[in-house]
């Protein structure tokens, strides 16, 4: 019984941590769905899109968030700065060595930076050498 309300207190302390970082993710994204794997699922979609407006590719996620990354991210330096941003937010939530907090960037950002080398590319610059290695155990072992 003990574990039921610390599980809902992660949950909303992830909620809480994602809310409001990313005012254009927050724009876009529609809050209907309180599951941290959703929410976290459709910031990876996110992330993708901005590293492929970012870095002029066309493909179905930057397709799904076109019109508001455009309108809200008028230049390269724009998106290279929410690009920082994004991926400090990573470092962050990597550095809480908590397991439940690590299944979520597996699943909802690494496992969407896996299926894209432009998006590889840039996290590869962005991360410390220790998510690196820890990506590329998880990447290579799936």
């Amino acid at each position: 019984m003990k574990s039921e309300p610390v599980q809902a207190e992660w949950e909303k302390l992830m909620l809480t941590r994602l809310a409001g970082r990313f005012p254009v993710f927050d724009y876009a994204y529609e809050w209907n769905d309180d599951s941290v794997y959703m929410c976290y699922g459709g910031f990876g979609s996110f992330i993708l899109a901005i590293i492929y407006a970012f870095r002029d590719c066309d493909h179905t996620e930057y397709n799904y968030y076109e019109q508001t990354i455009q309108t809200f991210y008028t230049s390269k330096d724009k998106l290279e700065q929410e690009i920082s941003f994004i991926f400090e937010f990573v470092e962050e939530l990597f550095d809480d060595c908590d397991e439940r907090t690590r299944d979520v960037l597996n699943c909802c950002i690494f496992e969407a930076l896996m299926g894209s080398s432009e998006a590889e590319l840039e996290f590869l610059h962005h991360m410390s050498p220790e998510i690196i290695n820890y990506y590329k155990g998880i990447r290579w072992s799936s």
